[in-house]
């Protein structure tokens, strides 16, 4: 019986974190495009110019 519940738990932690991060990347996502207004997301390193329309 101890397996059960030791395999339960583990299930219902892995579950409960996939759940989790596919949240958390769904909301960051949708912040990030309304922050930026919609443009194309930077690349790491590269700055947006002044002049540019996104």
């Amino acid at each position: 019986m101890p397996r059960v519940n030791r395999t339960l738990v583990f299930v219902l932690l892995l579950v409960s974190s996939c759940a989790f991060l596919l949240f958390q990347l769904y909301y960051y996502r949708n912040y990030v495009s309304k922050v930026r207004g919609g443009g194309r997301a930077l690349r790491p390193g590269e700055r947006r110019r002044a002049g540019s329309p996104s």
